[in-house]
């Protein structure tokens, strides 16, 4: 048996087909699970090699085995290597055509194997076959493939290329000399060179499809070397790569750069120490040791120097990594500045909104406790009175209790007041002030309830900024300002400032500003400002100091600093706070300035009597009837024995719904009512309405216990004649009642004599 035997070549072209099988089996167990396509080029591998050794059976196994099956299966191959081609590289298609094919190829070669023997037909087939499908991988390889791949994929494509030369190549070949015998171990040379022809391209394939996957790697690599390279070098984040022995830097990326000032080329191949990153050294020791441990360094906060040596708070992580055996540290800086100026303003807002909410809290429940309050001081001092004018004046004794006992009632209506007007509740006729005039004019109260061992100085400009306010709650103001600071003091002796300028609103600290919900509008503002070197406030107290009878001077003191808000809360203005434990307080009270000048009257400084609605009014003998509507049965009997001890005839109602059932009975008869506004079932506006309705002109005064401003908020379909704050004492009932039936025949539309 020669060289070129072709049982030799047979048997040579089996080894062959075993050698290239083992090489891509070890492929497939390496790269199964990562790269699709890879089990059918095994399959082909496999039936190759089962193919010549069917082939090589010849002669001691059926002929349908070694002559149909063997072919069948080296076609089936090359359409399966065709199809994990397809997988590999992402481009899935329809196979019916191939499907097709393989039938058509078992048909023919059924036929020229078992009915007419011819083996000349037979090559001719394989040779057909083997060239559509090769052809189509050639086509897949070159052309059909995604360009990213197609400069890995062109070596198999060449492969294919000669597999398709040579299939083409041998029908000619057989066309010009066919087969004179039907076995193909007798068929000569040109066969046995056909065979070694296609065993080198089989190799050459199975080494091909090796640097494949290698090029599909190696592609994937730098893919995400590039990856890599874009988020390490376009990440916002400062990134370095250093050696951890000696802290040499090895890359720098873009956000080391903006973080620290240095450009790239300034700190490639320096060391941390070369160029003081680290604010502290010791720091990165720590850090060191850490690593070092096998543990993750993890959003760690370290103080980091820039360029300009401006030391600037950063969060750090860090991990070990090995490059070409040795250790290095990749490491993420972040500067924290803006996260804590985030936190800080979301710190700032959460404290706003919780003194916010503190303030309306507050506010509901002092409204609602001085509206309560003032009803029960009604009757208090409704009775009070009464008792006065009843006590016999030779008991000088129970008539100085009873008067005490008035006394305190009113002091008690005092501290209501002041609780409405911390709610911005203020009563006071406004008008154009100086507010340093009404400041100077303030100074000899101030000096009078001074302690003797303290100073007042004062700035206060010849002529001041105008405003729209009221004199007396200006030094309202002005005198718990002052009682503040002189109190802050202990008793030690020392000064209080005050002064009195005029600012822009940039001017306005922003911190320590309250009311919290305070808009300011107006481009200038007057400036009064109260500072002392006293004990000074706590920080953690200065959002509390405005809260009602809030004080940490005297238990139950503490409701001078809540009624300065509330007056300067009704003013549209606003006060800051600056104060150091040890070192004293500065508040500075804001005031829109009016936009134009306008005439001022003299400053006057009075108190005005307690309940009066207006100057004094001559009270004749009264008479006729006033229906009293309120829901309390106290202030009702208090009220009801108060008109007809001057000289009315009185008839009560509990409600609004009583009340026009009374009226309707008695509409000749009554002059005027006196009804209550907050009452079950109907309020007194939906009262005052139903009564009008009924008599367009009956006279009503309106009372509560909430201040007059609050009541007449809003617009009503029909106003009273007057209104009684309450607590009014009888001279305050005795005068509105003279007020509203002096000129009983005249039509009013609208509050008046208030």
């Amino acid at each position: 048996m020669g060289i070129l035997d072709l049982r030799t070549i047979v048997l040579s072209h089996l080894a062959t087909g075993l050698m290239c099988a083992l090489v891509i089996g070890c492929l497939w167990g390496q790269y199964r699970k990562r790269y699709a396509g890879l089990s059918f080029w095994l399959a082909d591998f496999v039936l190759q090699f089962a193919a010549a050794l069917l082939l090589g059976l010849r002669g001691q196994i059926p002929d349908w085995m070694s002559m149909v099956l063997a072919n069948t299966l080296t076609l089936t191959g090359a359409f399966l290597g065709y199809v994990g081609l397809e997988r590999f590289v992402g481009q899935i298609s329809r196979q019916w055509h191939n499907y097709t094919l393989l039938v058509v190829f078992v048909v023919v070669h059924s036929y020229f194997s078992m009915v007419e023997p011819n083996l000349t037909a037979r090559e001719l087939n394989v040779s057909a076959g083997l060239f559509l499908l090769c052809f189509q991988c050639l086509w897949l390889m070159l052309w059909r493939v995604n360009p990213d791949l197609r400069r890995i994929t062109g070596g198999v494509g060449l492969v294919f290329g000669a597999f398709c030369l040579v299939s083409l190549t041998r029908i000619p070949v057989l066309l010009a000399h066919p087969h004179t015998t039907d076995d193909y171990f007798k068929s000569g040379l040109v066969a046995g060179l056909f065979l070694m022809a296609y065993q080198l391209i089989l190799i050459l394939l199975s080494f091909g499809l090796v640097l494949l996957v290698n090029g599909r790697l190696r592609l994937e690599l730098q893919s995400q070397e590039q990856k890599y390279a874009a988020a390490f070098h376009s990440s916002p984040y400062a990134i370095t790569l250093t050696r951890l022995s000696d802290g040499r830097i090895l890359e720098a990326n873009e956000g080391f750069v903006n973080l620290t000032g240095y450009q790239r080329s300034e700190v490639v191949g320096k060391t941390t120490f070369d160029i003081h990153l680290w604010s502290r050294e010791e720091d990165r020791g720590t850090v060191l040791n850490e690593l070092i441990q096998g543990r993750l360094v993890r959003e760690r906060e370290f103080p980091f120097r820039k360029k300009s040596g401006e030391s600037v708070l950063c969060q750090f992580s860090a991990a070990l990594l090995s490059i070409s055996g040795e250790p290095w540290v990749l490491s993420s800086i972040s500067d924290l500045s803006e996260r804590k100026r985030v936190e800080a303003g979301k710190e700032k807002l959460e404290v706003q909104n919780r003194q916010l909410h503190k303030s309306e809290s507050l506010g509901r429940m002092a409204g609602a406790i001085a509206h309560h309050f003032n009803n029960q001081l009604q009757a208090v001092m409704g009775y009070l009175e009464l008792a006065i004018k009843d006590l016999p004046r030779a008991s000088e004794q129970p008539v100085e209790f009873v008067t005490e006992a008035l006394r305190s009632a009113r002091k008690a209506g005092e501290v209501s007041s002041l609780m409405l007007t911390y709610l911005g509740q203020t009563r006071g006729e406004r008008e154009p002030l100086d507010l340093s005039v009404a400041c100077r004019q303030s100074l000899s109260l101030l000096h009078a309830v001074m302690p003797q061992n303290l100073a007042l100085e004062t700035e206060l400009p010849s002529s001041g900024a105008l405003i729209h306010a009221n004199a007396n709650e200006i030094q309202q103001v002005l005198t718990n300002l002052v009682t503040n600071a002189w109190e802050a003091y202990s008793g030690a002796g020392g000064a209080v400032r005050l002064t009195v300028k005029t600012v822009s609103v940039g001017e306005i600290p922003a911190t320590h500003r309250f009311p919290i919900d305070c808009k300011l509008h107006d481009h200038a503002y007057a400036c009064l400002e109260v500072a002392d070197e006293g004990c000074g406030i706590p920080d953690q107290d200065i959002e509390k100091i405005f809260d009602p009878f809030f004080s940490s001077k005297f238990t139950g003191r503490g409701l001078g600093l809540s009624v300065v808000l509330g007056i300067v809360r009704s003013y549209h203005g606003v006060i800051t706070v600056a104060s150091q434990p040890g070192r004293g307080s500065l508040f500075r009270v804001f005031f829109p300035v009016l936009a134009a000048a306008v005439p001022q009257k003299p400053v006057q400084v009075t108190q005005a009597p307690k309940g009066a609605a207006g100057g004094p009014v001559a009270r004749p003998a009264q008479s006729g009837t006033v229906l009293v509507v309120e829901d309390e049965q106290a202030v009702r009997h208090t009220v009801a024995l108060s008109l007809k001890r001057l000289g009315f005839t009185v008839l009560t109602a509990k409600d609004g719904i009583e009340a026009v059932e009374v009226f309707r009975q008695h509409r000749d008869e009554i002059r005027c009512v006196l009804c209550d506004l907050t009452m079950p079932r109907m309020s007194g506006w939906e009262t005052l309405t139903a009564l009008r309705q009924l008599a367009p002109g009956i006279r009503v005064i309106l009372s509560s216990g909430y201040s007059e401003a609050q009541v007449m908020e809003g617009n009503h379909p029909a106003l009273p004649q007057a209104f009684l704050s309450k607590p009014y004492e009888f001279e305050a009932l005795a005068d509105a009642m003279a007020r509203v039936l002096a000129n009983e025949k005249a039509s009013d539309n609208g509050l008046q004599d208030s």
